[in-house]
């Protein structure tokens, strides 16, 4: 049986932005565990939700790839699969879950899933598709589901050099593609 987990690392987001990301994997409709990891910084509020958190002792500066790592590693220890990852300034649109599952139901060899993204700019407005997104060259790292067949990738996401990890999403499709891991898009529209 599946049991999701959704790994988000922060770092100094404000208390409005981390709400809305935990509101967003508490309101799935298929319930799903969240694994908060603060990236050398601790938020206590976050203790009052139904998550999972953990607050590293010092910040990785490598843009959440560390803590990342971290948590999703926590969550294939404790059993989860599969293991969704959301960055603290996105979030899920309540169906996020159950779209990437339901297409792993019709294709059960899928390793990884990608979802499709909306981009909202800072004023407000929204765009899609992204040129790399329609071309699927690229696939952003809060659109990415990893089942149990794929977590031997989860520790690369902390073994990328710093200098890299502003395009760590692009290290990781391409490492997925480079392992011939079997992998599928939604094609919605679930994640902001």
């Amino acid at each position: 049986m599946l049991n999701p987990a959704i790994v988000t690392p922060y770092y100094k987001e404000s208390f409005e932005i981390l709400q809305r990301c935990h509101r967003s994997v508490a309101q799935q409709s298929i319930k799903s565990k969240h694994f908060l990891i603060g990236d050398g910084v601790s938020s206590a509020f976050i203790d009052q939700w139904d998550s999972t958190h953990l607050s590293l002792p010092e910040n990785f500066a490598d843009n959440g790839n560390t803590p990342r790592s971290i948590g999703a590693m926590m969550a294939a220890s404790m059993g989860y699969n599969p293991i969704f990852f959301l960055d603290a300034d996105n979030h899920l649109l309540d169906n996020h879950v159950q779209e990437a599952l339901s297409l792993k139901a019709h294709f059960p060899k899928l390793d990884v899933i990608f979802s499709d993204r909306v981009i909202r700019l800072d004023d407000g407005s929204t765009f899609y598709p992204a040129p790399e997104d329609k071309l699927r060259l690229f696939a952003d790292t809060s659109t990415m589901c990893f089942f149990e067949s794929a977590f031997s990738l989860l520790p690369l996401w902390a073994l990328i050099p710093n200098c890299l990890s502003p395009i760590c999403d692009r290290i990781m499709y391409e490492s997925i593609r480079a392992k011939s891991l079997s992998f599928g898009w939604t094609m919605k529209r679930t994640m902001i």
